[in-house]
């Protein structure tokens, strides 16, 4: 047997191109859309279904999170013991997350197993009956989860950065309340859970698929009370940039969130900021990471990051710093901006990066699960698979040049807002 050598380090091999599966759609008898993957060698499946039923959808805040948390609370004929045995029983995982533009049910189990896991969520879509005790119980819950949130800085900062963008009367820009969660009743959920929860639904499933379990779903689908989703009119009234800082008594570090709007998904200079980004501060050998954490040491970690959503996208850097250091913090991070948009970037680091993102997004699809969430990330904002051979093309093509001409262009210093809590 050969023995390794570690002083020779593995062969390094560039990519010519992206190319991974793409799930193919399927036409249901009830007209709404079924997308498979059919892919992997372990006996497993998972099913996502999407609605448009998300916190933008609710006539009142908090009504999309706890008509999604409700569904597994009891039905007809199960009480949320006998629904959390029977998941158990059966090995497989139920999720149910709920985000500003969408509602996402998931499913993960075995093969065999996915003909009785599917007559459960039925009968959780159809019959469920959102009981006052359970509600009460997750209304108790989440009062006191806010009070644990309350009380770190970087779940305030991250609060009060929304707020400060957009205002608390948007759904992008508001966070739940205990006075929110207090108002919350049973009738309001049931209303929800008929004319909102599965309204423009469709169906994602991948993993090891058959004819069978296809057929299942269509019967599924079939008792499912899918509707056109009526989309509220909020308008992005962007406020001017600001500077905030919470004072918050006992607290060691100050959090930082400093940050902007830019634009949707399918905005044209997308895949070019996300790279800028990613050179800024999106790994760990990013231009904010060497300088704050590992030349100054006034942090452990920092972050910038692009956060899409469907009417908009928000850019962020975030961090929590020695109190002692917050301004500086603040200071480094606006000086690394300004070298971004002032000098170009040497072709070392920026065939590092090229380097790092090709390899991170390669093994982001080395499995049908993480295939299909590629997929749901660019079919939720009316994307197809040329986006991500747009990704591949635009980080090869990248130049010097363009990355300053970037940051000029949508990091302005005046046009970025902070918020420091601590």
């Amino acid at each position: 047997m050969t023995l390794l050598d570690r002083k020779i380090p593995p062969t390094f091999k560039t990519i010519d191109n992206i190319s991974f599966p793409w799930p193919t759609t399927v036409k249901t008898d009830v007209g709404i859309p079924l997308f498979i993957l059919n892919q992997g060698d372990m006996p497993i499946i998972k099913l996502s279904l999407l609605s448009e039923a998300g916190s933008w959808y609710e006539p009142q805040n908090g009504i999309a999170y706890f008509a999604a948390k409700m569904l597994t609370e009891g039905t007809l004929n199960k009480t949320a013991q006998e629904i959390a045995a029977y998941i158990d029983y059966y090995g497989a995982n139920l999720s149910i997350i709920t985000r500003v533009d969408y509602c996402s049910i998931e499913l993960v189990c075995l093969s065999k197993h996915f003909v009785v896991m599917l007559d459960l969520l039925t009968e959780l879509l159809t019959t469920s009956t959102f009981p006052q005790t359970q509600l009460n119980l997750l209304q108790k819950l989440r009062v006191q989860a806010l009070k644990v949130e309350d009380e770190k800085s970087s779940q305030v900062a991250h609060k009060r950065f929304k707020e400060a963008l957009l205002g608390k009367a948007h759904p992008y820009g508001y966070s739940l309340t205990a006075a929110d969660i207090a108002i919350v009743t049973t009738d309001h959920l049931i209303s929800f859970y008929k004319n909102q929860l599965l309204a423009d639904c469709q169906v994602l499933l991948s993993g090891q698929v058959t004819e069978q379990h296809i057929q299942y779903v269509q019967q599924l689908l079939s008792h499912i009370p899918s509707k056109p989703a009526n989309r509220p009119n909020y308008p992005l009234s962007i406020k001017s940039p600001s500077r905030i800082h919470v004072q918050k008594e006992g607290s060691l570090q100050s959090a930082i969130c400093i940050g902007k709007l830019l634009f949707p998904k399918t905005h044209p200079d997308y895949l070019a900021m996300y790279i800028v980004t990613e050179l800024l501060g999106g790994y760990f050998g990013s231009r904010l990471m060497r300088n704050i954490r590992e030349e100054k040491g006034y942090t452990y970690n920092i972050h910038a990051t692009m956060l899409p959503l469907k009417e908009t996208t928000y850019f962020l850097i975030s961090t929590e710093a020695i109190q002692e250091f917050a301004e500086q913090t603040c200071e480094e991070i606006y000086r690394e901006i300004k070298i971004l948009q002032t000098e170009e970037v040497d072709l070392e680091e920026l065939t590092t990066l090229k380097n790092y993102m090709i390899g991170n997004f390669l093994t982001s699809i080395n499995d049908p699960f993480s295939i299909m969430q590629r997929f749901k990330e660019a079919h939720l904002y009316g994307l197809s698979q040329e986006f991500y051979e747009d990704f591949y093309h635009t980080l090869q093509q990248i130049t010097p040049a363009r990355i300053k001409e970037i940051a000029n262009t949508y990091l302005a210093l005046e046009s970025l807002t902070e918020v420091r809590v601590g």
